[in-house]
């Protein structure tokens, strides 16, 4: 069993900044939305957890920008899971214009959490018996999506020495 989810939208001038160029939230929201269908046709949406009394967090998010989307643009989301381990399920999003044009890609990693001890749990059975990346075509999956974790969380550094104020 294997769903790609594709949804597409027309981007609204609340979802924009004042250049016309959509926010960062606002395709986040989208991006989100579009992940919780695809969710919900595995059987492993927000009410179907819910109803285990489990739910989903996001756990990390990495996203690059190509080309911002602008106001009054139709973009096409597309998304999918990847990988499903132990405690994690990793997820990729794509953007789309409508010419087919890559505005923007999108990595992301998700886990479970028991609402009742608010604490994060293994992945339960029925979510760890999927298996994506067995029926996904390879040519679907992004070439970075094997980033390395030193490098996403690496600190920013400064070029030259930080000078005390008043001195």
């Amino acid at each position: 069993m294997a769903f790609i989810q594709t949804d597409t939208f027309t981007l609204r001038g609340y979802e924009c900044d004042a250049f016309g160029r959509m926010s960062i939230p606002a395709l986040m929201n989208l991006m989100q939305e579009s992940a919780n269908r695809n969710a919900i046709d595995y059987g492993i949406g927000i009410s179907d957890l819910a109803e285990r009394g489990l739910g989903w967090m996001l756990m990390r998010f990495r996203l690059r920008m190509h080309e911002y989307p602008r106001y009054g643009q139709t973009i096409r989301v597309i998304t999918y899971p990847t990988e499903v381990e132990k405690y994690f399920i990793y997820r990729e999003f794509q953007v789309l214009a409508e010419d087919g044009t890559l505005l923007a890609d999108a990595t992301s990693t998700w886990l479970v959490f028991s609402m009742e001890k608010r604490a994060m749990v293994s992945l339960p059975d029925f979510i760890r018996s999927l298996s994506p990346l067995q029926t996904f075509p390879k040519r679907l999956l992004l070439p970075w999506r094997n980033y390395r974790p030193d490098l996403f969380f690496r600190r920013p550094t400064l070029n030259q020495p930080i000078r005390k104020i008043g001195k």
